[in-house]
């Protein structure tokens, strides 16, 4: 190989590493679309500034910083006294319409007098002869009226523009990559640290790509796709609220990693937008997040928990701390494909007897001889143990009557309807009769015998064997207050 291949070749590979190193500074040097206050990381060129800036006053001062419009109300005041002051000088030393100016310090002082109040004290009073000079009185009054009321209308945009409340809407510092139920999930935290809320709050989620012309690092075109949000764009932020989007096969970033996301140059942009219930004024909050801002297998830290009066309490100091998602901190949901302990025959067959007697007692208003259902479910309630501040009722004895209480509709006992085992439908056995009147349990009008005799032992009968099914269906409910608690 000749030398001069070999410097060719080296200095091919010299103008590579210096190409590669410039894409490195140009990549680290990328700021995100919006800042964390909000504020557009976006330059205009081709534009005179006049046009921007003057063409539009209200909104530049409006928007400019605080001490930049000091600057200009500062100047405006003294140009408007300075330039009424000069001529009132001249006219007092040349006409004496003003007889107390003898200096200029005396004609500025008279040019503030006349912006402010108008109340000239001592001989700073101007003369009614001299109608040129009190014009030029009537015209500074104007004036100031004229600066005041607009500068006073500035002021007061400056003060309640939603921009400054959208401030307080904070987002989380990075956003994290995690799998629930076997799906990836894109999620971030949105709070509102104040306690004035803020109501509609719709929360969408973009994604931009950087689309690049023959390979190059001159953005040609940057457009965005809109992402779908678990649950709806609607967020309640009375609490902290994390946002997911569920990465699916029709999700853009499906597929891609950390540097597949960094070589792309995407970019997630999150708007806010809600109203504030104190001002009623419409607002936006908007955050960015480059590919380095994602973490994955990990998620937030919970932030919300019950303080000893009962009120839920925030605590912001965790609000971007991260957790593995294996971590034991971490409120899980219970897996609802998890098997049920097995149940036998017997408890199965008291469990749906009872159902039946119970369904039973719910269609019909009396209630003095079938006490006994009641003490079934209460003795199987998760807070009260069996036989625990409940009366026992022996077969035959009588219970005074009483009250029926909500069997099945109180949220003690709504959970027992998600078991698989819960039948949906009920046959009254035959055994059991059906419940009418006032005499308790009665057999089917086919089946009724001539005795009575012979009637009272079967209602005896079924009664006791109803008892010894509440031992069952005590024993059946047991694994099933375990899957609750």
């Amino acid at each position: 190989m000749s030398i001069e291949d070999s410097g060719g070749r080296m200095g091919r590979m010299a103008q590579l590493k210096t190409s590669l190193l410039r894409q490195q500074q140009r990549k680290s040097q990328k700021l995100p679309l919006v800042d964390h206050m909000g504020q557009l990381n976006v330059e205009t060129r081709g534009l005179p500034k006049t046009f921007l800036y003057w063409g539009d006053l209200f909104h530049t001062l409006v928007n400019m910083p605080t001490p930049r419009f000091i600057a200009i109300l500062l100047l405006n005041y003294t140009v408007l006294f300075v330039g009424f002051g000069v001529p009132y000088y001249y006219d007092a030393r040349n006409n004496n319409c003003i007889p107390g100016v003898t200096s200029f310090d005396h004609a500025l002082w008279f040019s503030v007098q006349t912006s402010m109040t108008i109340g000239y004290g001592g001989d700073l009073t101007p003369d009614p002869s001299c109608i040129l000079t009190n014009i030029m009185v009537v015209v500074q009054s104007l004036a100031t009226l004229l600066v005041a009321y607009s500068l006073l209308g500035v002021f007061y945009v400056r003060f309640s523009q939603p921009a400054r409340r959208a401030q307080t809407l904070i987002f989380s510092r990075y956003c994290t990559i995690h799998e629930e139920d076997g799906v990836p999930v894109l999620s971030f935290r949105i709070a509102n640290i104040r306690k004035h809320q803020i109501i509609e709050a719709n929360v969408r989620l973009l994604i931009g790509f950087n689309n690049t012309l023959g390979g190059t690092d001159v953005e040609t075109v940057f457009h965005f796709t809109s992402l779908p949000i678990t649950g709806g764009n609607q967020v309640f932020l009375g609490l902290p609220c994390t946002v997911k989007h569920p990465i699916t096969s029709t999700s853009p970033l499906y597929g891609l990693n950390i540097t597949e996301l960094e070589d792309a140059d995407c970019e997630l942009l999150v708007l806010l937008e809600g109203v504030d219930a104190s001002t009623s004024c419409k607002l936006q909050a908007r955050h960015s997040y480059l590919p380095k801002d994602i973490r994955r297998d990990v998620t937030h830290e919970t932030m919300v928990f019950r303080s000893p009066n009962g009120r839920r309490c925030v605590d912001f100091s965790k609000f971007d701390i991260l957790l593995p998602v294996s971590s034991a901190s971490l409120i899980t949901r219970p897996d609802s494909s998890a098997q049920l302990p097995p149940i036998s025959q017997a408890a199965r067959h008291a469990f749906l007897a009872s159902s039946a007697a119970v369904t039973a007692s719910q269609c019909y208003d009396n209630t003095e001889d079938n006490s006994w259902i009641w003490n079934i479910l209460q003795s199987t309630s998760s807070n009260i143990k069996p036989n625990e501040g409940t009366t026992h009722r022996e077969p035959g004895e009588q219970l005074p009557s009483r009250p029926r209480p909500p069997l099945w509709r109180g949220s003690n006992y709504s959970w027992l309807e998600q078991h698989p085992w819960y039948p949906r439908s009920f046959s009254m056995p035959a055994e059991f009769g059906r419940l009418s009147g006032d005499n308790g349990f009665s057999m089917a009008a086919s089946e009724a015998p001539d005795d009575t005799a012979e009637l009272k032992q079967k209602l005896a009968a079924a009664e006791a064997s109803v008892h010894a099914l509440r031992q069952q269906l005590s024993e059946f409910l047991t694994p099933i207050r375990g899957i609750r608690e």
